[in-house]
């Protein structure tokens, strides 16, 4: 006697051998736009801040003052400026973080301008060992009332300034800023009493400028990581880099 064929049962769990196919042809599309997602965040995925920064050890005993100047002015932090999102904050918290970690000495310093219209000392020179209170006064607090010009000039005498009250620091100004705006920047650049100048130049920057300083970065948008790495970059050379 032949063998019967075996009887196969399917359990469907209410599944609709008819529209099934159609469920899953209106699921393909989502999938492939998750697929597509995740591969543009994989090419796109920002540095973390910091990642590509590191400073070198400090081969002097003589203490260092660290000035960040940051340009709040609308060319600069409007919706169409090269930082609108006050990313510059972030991460000149991040180089005093770097510096903190190891201090040429204890009484090294940081202090942060910022400058529109006018231009006004933020955080006063503050010891790097009190990291909270670098932290609270490297915000972006929103500069409105700073008007909507570029007073650059103001910026370089409040670093003058601050260079008077610390003579016995080594001072560094770090310009975060296009450079836009103010007529006679050239003529305070000429006389800036800091003994090392940088300028992260932000979005559309005219080099002219660079001969007042000591290292130039050019950063057209700021991304994530790019400030922080351009900022240690500039810092490393005040502390003994080859």
């Amino acid at each position: 006697m032949a063998r019967q064929r075996p009887t196969l049962f399917l359990e469907t769990n209410d599944w609709d051998t008819h529209t099934a196919p159609r469920r899953w042809l209106a699921v393909i599309p989502v999938i492939a736009l998750v697929v597509a997602a995740a591969a543009m965040w994989q090419l796109n995925r920002p540095e973390p801040i910091g990642a590509a920064s590191t400073l070198p050890v400090c081969d002097s005993d003589h203490p260092h003052l660290t000035v960040v100047v940051l340009d709040v002015s609308p060319s600069v932090i409007s919706a169409d400026g090269a930082d609108p999102d006050g990313r510059s904050f972030d991460e000149a918290r991040e180089l005093a973080r770097l510096l903190a970690a190891d201090p040429c000495t204890p009484d090294d310093r940081f202090a942060a301008i910022v400058f529109g219209a006018e231009a006004i000392l933020q955080m006063p020179p503050t010891l790097l060992s009190q990291s909270s209170d670098i932290a609270a006064g490297l915000r972006n607090q929103g500069y409105a009332n700073l008007g909507d010009s570029t007073d650059i000039s103001a910026s370089i005498r409040t670093v003058d300034s601050i260079a008077s009250d610390h003579p016995h620091h080594e001072l560094s100004a770090i310009w975060l800023s296009d450079m836009m705006g103010d007529p006679f920047t050239e003529q305070h650049l000429r006389t800036l009493a800091a003994e090392h100048a940088y300028l992260v130049a932000l979005g559309d920057y005219d080099p002219y400028f660079n001969q007042y300083f000591d290292a130039v970065h050019e950063i057209v948008t700021v991304k994530p990581g790019a400030v922080a790495h351009a900022l240690t970059e500039s810092i490393s050379r005040t502390r003994g880099a080859p």
